[in-house]
């Protein structure tokens, strides 16, 4: 179970993770906590004063009462903008030394939005702060995109597509509305080998919805990138002297 959450309230949200958790002991829950950037920009950017210190408040409360519980994982999901672009290595470096959570992911802004200008990310630019963040962060990413196999996406008019990234293929209304045979339309199988696999993929992904899908469907290569990013890790021999 993914639980999206802006942390406004952390009392509520750590009332439903105990719930689940009671209610359903054998289930995984992942809180993913929005989190752009520090303070007065995180607070601009989700348009809520004060919105950053309450973030700060549930992370903590997650940790106090799941911190040795293997089932709950912590996230932290980061949209970047024109807001905080100028500061997003500064912050997934502070966020790396700072918390412990189980991932960082971070996506580009989709969809409608607020303000105009906001859409500013580029593939060169996502590039430079891969290559910038990685000695400490990451690795090249190697999974299979499963979008189109595991993953599908309609639209309020029945348009569906693979990928929220990716254009429409068609309308689920020509197909009976039958998800079964939209995804075996022969549109979905030329989709599917548009995009590729790993390495050699011709699509380049900021959704973390659609990461993670991909890396639960890919388990031989999840286990092998767990590995490697841990051996990079370790090579760190401390972990990053980062004040609060």
């Amino acid at each position: 179970v993914n639980i999206p959450t802006n942390g406004l309230k952390p009392d509520r949200i750590v009332e439903w993770v105990k719930r689940f958790r009671q209610n359903c002991p054998d289930c995984n829950i992942n809180v993913s906590l929005s989190l752009d950037g520090f303070s007065t920009t995180h607070d601009t950017q989700r348009g809520v004063p004060g919105n950053f210190y309450k973030a700060l408040e549930t992370l903590r409360k997650i940790q106090e009462n799941f911190g040795d519980d293997g089932k709950v994982l912590k996230n932290i999901a980061t949209v970047i903008t024109k807001y905080n672009i100028d500061q997003i290595e500064d912050f997934m470096t502070w966020v790396y030394g700072r918390f412990r959570t189980s991932t960082h992911t971070i996506e580009a802004a989709r969809g409608m939005t607020r303000d105009d200008g906001v859409k500013i990310l580029t593939e060169p630019m996502l590039r430079k702060i891969q290559d910038n963040i990685s000695p400490i962060y990451s690795t090249p990413w190697g999974m299979d995109c499963t979008a189109g196999e595991t993953t599908l996406v309609i639209d309020y008019d029945g348009r569906f597509r693979t990928c929220e990234l990716r254009e429409p293929l068609g309308n689920i209304k020509e197909y009976g509305c039958d998800i079964s045979k939209v995804m075996n339309s022969e549109a979905m199988k030329q989709e599917i080998a548009a995009i590729g696999h790993g390495y050699k993929a011709n699509c380049w992904c900021t959704h973390g919805c659609w990461i993670t899908s991909s890396v639960i469907f890919n388990p031989r290569k999840m286990i092998r990138s767990v590995y490697k990013g841990y051996r990079e890790t370790k090579r760190l021999n401390h972990p990053l002297a980062i004040n609060e």
